[in-house]
């Protein structure tokens, strides 16, 4: 599953809180919480079978992994219709044209207390959310601490990347200085964990995996 270019996220993400927020305001309240709910269950899920896939099928994990957008989706989305629902419900009220000054002047006070009252509220909402173009980098974050977890390389700079698992069965240790430790640890020849570059690593490890270079699970 490729991502998405990140003017199109961004867009999906803005519509689909727009769509929450419509359907808030249409009382189908249980209907955004129940669509919300189902996304993170989809992206939490791909991402407990891309912890299955590991250590044998490094490609599977990260094309799982790549899943978890399905999630942010939700989250971004739902934060996005929290921070419209807050601009279109605190509002002042009207006042009549024939009031007098005092009240006029008293409600455009309080008209403009409740719009910043509005915009900070929307705007502490919106930071909570990932911004469409964080994502490739956490989706990358995520699978970078995975590999290393499952495959713990035999030199003592790559073994302390990240604590053991408590369960061994689930690693793979790779041979010191092999190419398939190189594809995981390497900053060098693949500088990031961005998606073609995860991908990339994935493949290279596969393909030590699949020819007997990479050394067995522990048993």
């Amino acid at each position: 599953m490729a991502l998405l270019s990140t003017p199109l996220l961004a867009l999906i993400f803005a519509l689909g809180g727009t769509g929450l927020a419509w359907l808030w305001f249409n009382s189908l309240t249980i209907v955004a919480i129940v669509a919300v709910l189902l996304l993170i269950m989809i992206g939490w899920g791909l991402g407990a079978l891309a912890r299955t896939a590991l250590p044998d099928r490094p490609v599977r994990a990260v094309q799982l992994m790549d899943g978890q957008v399905v999630a942010i989706a939700g989250t971004t989305a739902a934060a996005a219709a929290i921070a419209i629902i807050i601009g279109v419900t605190i509002v002042a009220p009207e006042v009549a044209s024939d009031a007098p000054a005092n009240v006029k002047q008293t409600a455009a006070e309080l008209k403009a207390v409740l719009t910043a009252v509005a915009t900070a509220l929307s705007a502490f909402i919106t930071s909570l959310a990932l911004k469409a173009e964080n994502i490739d980098t956490t989706i990358g974050d995520r699978v970078k601490a995975m590999f290393y977890d499952a495959y713990p390389g035999e030199t003592p700079a790559a073994t302390a990347a990240a604590p053991r698992p408590a369960d061994p069965k689930r690693q793979r240790v790779l041979p010191m200085q092999s190419r398939a430790e190189q594809a995981v640890y390497s900053d060098g020849a693949i500088p990031d964990w961005s998606r073609p570059n995860r991908l990339l690593r994935a493949k290279r490890l596969q393909k030590e995996i699949d020819e007997g270079r990479a050394s067995v699970p522990h048993l």
